[in-house]
């Protein structure tokens, strides 16, 4: 028997983002904004396996997992008194609002929090995570940046809300976007109804804007012949101009007609749906 834990660092943002405080259930729209941080925000998320080993060899055979771990930390560009607060793990009534003051200490009471985190997102668009339950942790030092704002890092723990699903119980992301407008396939190679097209041809569907990398599959672009046979090849993405590559696995039948084929299921990066099928068609020398 063998136990071992993996850490997984990362970024939850990669900019400054916005932090909104509430109590263990509140929405959004009832949680305290705490400001702005100086940069993203990072997690660690660890992993304890239990790795089981037959007697007589030494390789694994089989992988269980016994402990999950979330933890996020952000610096705050400003030491307010809702900052210490939350940093020390102190309720809101400890914020006297009207004296401009902080009470604290002597209370062995651990306050459930929820975490909302507003940054910025693929696109243009606001990463939005909520993080249903959590305490703080941690508590850095307090520095200042070359603008003298004092900045203050707080690290909180991620713990599991047992009233979510399994596998649904630390929290959610939403993307959202202010573009409503769906993408287009602005010209297509070789274009509709050419004719003597050499068959070492390769297909290219270039979009007015970038597009979901997830939605680049056989089902949602193909090439298939006048019998209806589907040609294959793969797929690439060229994100600098949108552009979509089909490239058949050998050369075309001369004296054929193709269709090339993108899917209304395109998305761009807001999600938003292409709608209608594109086809154009051609024939090969």
């Amino acid at each position: 028997m063998v136990t071992r834990q993996t850490n997984q660092p990362g970024n939850l943002t990669m900019g400054d983002s916005e932090i909104l405080v509430g109590t263990y259930g509140d929405t959004e729209a009832n949680c305290r904004d705490v400001g702005l941080t100086e940069g993203g925000v990072s997690y660690n998320h660890s992993t304890e396996l239990y790795e089981a080993t037959a007697d007589q060899f030494l390789s694994v055979i089989d992988v269980k997992k016994i402990g999950e771990r979330l933890e996020v930390s952000y610096t705050m560009k400003e030491d307010t008194l809702e900052n210490m607060a939350l940093a020390w793990d102190l309720p809101d009534s400890a914020i006297d609002e009207a004296n401009n003051a902080l009470d604290f200490g002597g209370d062995d009471t651990v306050n459930y929090r929820c975490l909302y985190i507003n940054g910025p997102a693929p696109g243009g668009g606001t990463a939005k995570w909520e993080l249903w339950k959590v305490v703080a942790m941690d508590i850095g030092e307090t520095t200042y940046n070359q603008d003298g704002e004092a900045l203050k890092e707080i690290t909180m723990l991620v713990l599991e809300d047992t009233t979510k699903p399994k596998g649904q119980r630390f929290g959610r992301r939403t993307d959202v976007y202010d573009d409503t407008t769906p993408p287009a396939v602005g010209s297509v190679s070789p274009t509709d109804a050419a004719t003597t097209v050499a068959v070492t041809t390769t297909i290219e569907w270039t979009f007015d804007e970038a597009i979901q990398e997830r939605d680049i599959t056989a089902g949602n672009f193909n090439l298939v012949d006048a019998s209806g046979g589907e040609v294959s090849g793969s797929l690439a993405y060229d994100k600098g101009t949108n552009k979509v590559i089909f490239t058949p696995d050998a050369d075309l039948s001369s004296l054929t007609t193709y269709l090339a084929f993108a899917s209304g299921e395109v998305r761009d990066l807001a999600g938003n749906k292409m709608g209608s099928n594109y086809r154009t068609n051609f024939e090969t020398a």
